[in-house]
């Protein structure tokens, strides 16, 4: 098989890589195998495969496919693809303080709108270059006026219907129309995008440097660290993210003059790390204050957590999401399960239960027979959902009625295996 990431520093030729590229590549290993470092081909690999892309690009294409929103996301990433789409009309200067100063001829195309349109930065330059230009009467002319290479646009055109017919041949069911007509998308769809942007470019996310610590210190100023090198890192000049400095971004590239300086600037929510890299993320226990809740419609138990993200241990605030696995999961599990959320027909025995369901969740709980007794049994079984406990149901109808008789007194048990399992 193929090894994974934690045996590579015995690997020879691998010696003369610094920890940094190492810690890089290993990044990039958790987020496009999604296979958990197996030998085994996933279908993710497979599908990912077709595209004659990068993996993040190719990514880019499923996950637009999953949220149907293929002819976008494809406008994006062969802009992305294909280099110098804006002319610059002079050559990069720098000015006193050794910063680089660019001037873009991109006003008309700069001007995105509110809300999202503007968090996705330079992302929607982009995809409004593309749109603008395939909606235009005379695109030559519309190149000219928004200082945009001619040539670049029609490279991203052919690309666009290439990719879009690749799409739909890997998904016939998906049906997309292979023209690159579109109309500018809604609120709705940005944040769609700037989600798969995220979840794409979560190897190259940057922070700015908090205030307190830039306090007085001039080098500071408007600097954000990356988990792609050491060194400080400045949003370029030339992107719509430059006066905006918001406190987290993806970037598409970083190049270096005086500074490194990142192009392609998106803004990200730092509350949507723990969903798109839980590998980075090195989240505390769920919190108890607010407890965590059986969402029923989603059959998910959720709840609030903090903790840090990346090497460089980055605060998380704190954030709702579903409960990770593990033993957390399958203790509020059976406090629902005996709280009657999960099969309601278990309410009507609680007033008769020998002690109330939130003794499981207690750190002593393990150590009474009854809370470690139900929790073994879960844990066996890997039961922490009402569809799995269904299905072991369905092969053993007796699961769990030792275990629940219990928590119950010896009266109740002739009426509570009559009924068992209790209807959901």
């Amino acid at each position: 098989g193929i090894p994974g990431p934690s045996s590579w520093l015995g690997w020879p030729f691998l010696s003369i890589l610094c920890p940094k590229v190492l810690l890089h590549l290993d990044i990039e290993f958790r987020l496009y195998d999604p296979g958990e470092y197996s030998a085994k081909v996933t279908p993710l690999g497979k599908a990912m495969s077709r595209f004659p892309l990068s993996p993040r690009y190719a990514k880019m294409l499923l996950l637009a496919y999953k949220n149907k929103c293929v002819p976008y996301v494809v406008a994006i990433v062969c802009a992305l693809t294909v280099p110098d789409l804006f002319l610059t009309s002079s050559s990069t200067t720098e000015n006193d303080e050794g910063e680089e100063v660019v001037k873009v001829t991109k006003e008309g195309i700069k001007r995105i709108g509110t809300g999202n349109s503007v968090q996705l930065g330079d992302v929607m330059v982009l995809l409004r270059a593309v749109v603008l230009y395939e909606n235009a009467k005379n695109r030559v002319k519309f190149c000219i006026r928004n200082g945009i290479r001619h040539k670049a646009m029609v490279e991203i055109h052919k690309m666009s219907i290439q990719l879009l017919k690749e799409m739909n041949r890997a998904f016939p069911d998906a049906a997309i129309i292979e023209d690159m007509k579109l109309s500018p998308p809604d609120d709705e769809m940005v944040d769609i995008i700037r989600k798969i942007v995220t979840s794409c470019f979560i190897d190259q996310i940057a922070r700015k440097v908090p205030h307190d610590e830039a306090k007085g210190e001039k080098a500071l100023k408007n600097a954000y660290r990356c988990l792609e090198c050491d060194e400080l890192v400045f949003i370029h000049p030339s992107s719509t993210q430059f006066e905006r400095l918001p406190d987290y971004v993806t970037y598409n590239e970083l190049s270096h003059t005086t500074k490194f300086y990142m192009k392609g600037v998106v803004e990200v929510d730092v509350e949507w790390f723990p969903a798109f890299a839980p590998d980075l993320c090195n989240l505390n226990a769920p919190r108890e204050d607010p407890p965590p809740v059986y969402d029923s419609s989603k059959d998910r138990i959720f709840c609030y957590m903090d903790g840090t993200f990346g090497p460089l241990d980055w605060e998380l605030p704190l954030v709702h999401l579903e409960m990770p696995k593990g033993i957390h999961r399958y203790t509020w599990f059976a406090y629902f399960f005996l709280d009657g959320q999960i099969c309601p027909a278990i309410k009507n025995y609680r007033k008769d239960l020998l002690a109330l369901p939130s003794v499981i969740l207690k750190s002593w709980a393990r150590l009474q027979p009854r809370t470690r007794y139900l929790l073994q049994a879960l844990v066996e079984r890997n039961v922490d959902s009402r569809e799995s406990l269904k299905k072991v149901w369905q092969k053993d109808p007796k699961f769990l009625l030792r275990e629940f008789w219990e928590w119950l007194p010896s009266s109740k048990y002739f009426e509570v295996e009559l009924n068992w399992p209790p209807k959901f």
